[in-house]
């Protein structure tokens, strides 16, 4: 077992990617044993309200039958998509969203309409500017890794892609409204085909910057971590209907 430090006085968590409150490791700042410690070395000191698993959302979304035009304006075929609301906070309390998903045999589509009122990509570092995320686990394992079919596209305010996933292989485009942006994309499926009733392991995500230079927002669907980068286990479930 490996642990990142020893006492929650010395930690980087502290003040990156901002400055705020963590205590996440097992002995406090005085060196004091936590119940953490206690969890590993000896559960039966845990008081018996203490509950040894990590929260966890299981939402489910549903994906409909349609081929739209990736241009960025939500078209009527984009109606009978279901909301799916970004609105679970993993950092921060900033920008939020709706994304709808549509399927056909060989991609995925996705409208992501983010309400976000000071654009900003000062920072060089992708993942600090304003965008969205999306992951993808076509097979559902739920796994604590990523394996061959799970995949993380990241696309900013002005479009530009970044992080995992071929940027040669996606269609997107951002538009700039007058509360925030839009993403339309279209993402080919790469282990399966489209088909009614397949579940997809599945997550959209907000990154905001306030306007410091840096995120200090994070909204997601489902999962209440900032494990998805690399950890499916988290991920909702989509449905093709």
């Amino acid at each position: 077992m490996t642990f990142w430090g020893f006492q929650d006085g010395h930690t980087w968590l502290t003040y990156l990617p901002v400055k705020k409150p963590d205590w996440p490791l097992i002995f406090d700042s005085n060196l004091q044993p936590k119940y953490a410690f206690w969890g590993l070395v000896d559960p039966s000191r845990l008081p018996e309200d203490v509950e040894l698993t990590a929260k966890k959302n299981s939402f489910t979304a549903i994906a409909k039958k349609g081929t739209p035009v990736v241009d960025g304006v939500e078209d009527d075929i984009w109606k009978n998509a279901p909301d799916i609301d970004i609105s679970v906070y993993v950092l921060g309390k900033g920008s939020t969203g709706v994304g709808k998903v549509l399927w056909d045999e060989n991609n995925l589509y996705l409208f992501i309409k983010v309400k976000d009122n000071n654009l900003s990509k000062k920072n060089s570092d992708a993942y600090q500017q304003d965008s969205v995320e999306i992951f993808i686990d076509e097979k559902n394992n739920k796994s604590v890794e990523y394996m061959k079919d799970d995949t993380q596209y990241r696309i900013n305010y002005e479009n530009e892609f970044s992080f995992l996933g071929n940027p040669s292989k996606i269609k997107s485009t951002s538009v700039i409204t007058k509360d925030g942006y839009n993403i339309e994309v279209m993402i080919p499926f790469q282990t399966i085909k489209g088909k009614s009733g397949i579940k997809i392991g599945f997550d959209l995500q907000i990154n905001d910057d306030s306007g410091s230079g840096k995120r200090d927002s994070i909204a997601k669907w489902n999962d209440p971590t900032n494990e998805s980068y690399r950890n499916t286990s988290g991920f909702g479930t989509l449905i093709l209907e």
